[in-house]
């Protein structure tokens, strides 16, 4: 079997780019982060389809590459080709490129069943870039508002959740309050994206986000 190939880039929050390339020879554990029916981070393995990002709540479906649980990410989602992760101390971005395919045979059915030239194109080689922003000083006893859940929930059976994660529900938006004194921080969308705001009280010091 090929290795999978994938440089890992990753960011502070105000800068120094570090990038190093994992050779991985399992396209279907990728270690690094996705989200929706299977997720492994850092490396998390979930798939999700291009919409208006959606925030899912962690409640055990989020795992590393070997399936230990990742109880550090809170919420997931993706946007346009982008996955995102929001940790208890930073958000994860990760975007892949499939730089080859190969084709498969329908596996599904028996032998004799299969008709002849019927394959499907799958990844053979892929590059995958991810950014984690980590938070400097902030404090570490900040709440989390929900936005408007959507309708309708995801239920999980996964080898990181073999007693299921259930009821998970997406929400429009997340608010970590108080992360910095006088400082909340907002993720939503806005025009099918992900965006996200600082949201500064009067009178607050700004320069200590970081």
């Amino acid at each position: 079997m090929k290795s999978l190939f994938i440089t890992v880039i990753a960011l502070s929050t105000f800068g120094v780019i570090n990038a190093r390339q994992l050779s991985v020879s399992n396209v279907n554990t990728l270690p690094l982060l996705a989200g929706n029916s299977s997720t492994s981070i850092d490396n998390p393995t979930e798939t999700q389809t291009s919409q208006a990002p959606l925030f899912a709540e962690n409640k055990g479906q989020i795992s590393d590459q070997n399936y230990n649980p990742r109880p550090d990410v809170l919420f997931s989602g993706a946007a346009n080709g982008l996955q995102f992760h929001i940790r208890k101390d930073g958000i994860s971005y990760q975007t892949s490129r499939v730089d080859s395919w190969k084709q498969k045979e329908d596996e599904s059915l028996p032998e004799g069943m299969r008709e002849e030239g019927e394959t499907d194109s799958v990844p053979d080689q892929m590059t995958i870039y991810r950014t984690d922003i980590n938070w400097l000083g902030f404090n570490k006893d900040y709440t989390i508002e929900n936005g408007e859940s959507n309708a309708g929930f995801n239920n999980y059976y996964l080898p990181s959740c073999p007693d299921g994660a259930m009821n998970v529900k997406s929400y429009t938006d997340v608010t970590f309050k108080n992360l910095y004194a006088g400082v909340d921080v907002k993720w939503y969308e806005k025009n099918g994206e992900l965006e996200y705001d600082f949201i500064v009280a009067p009178n607050t010091d700004y320069t200590k986000i970081s």
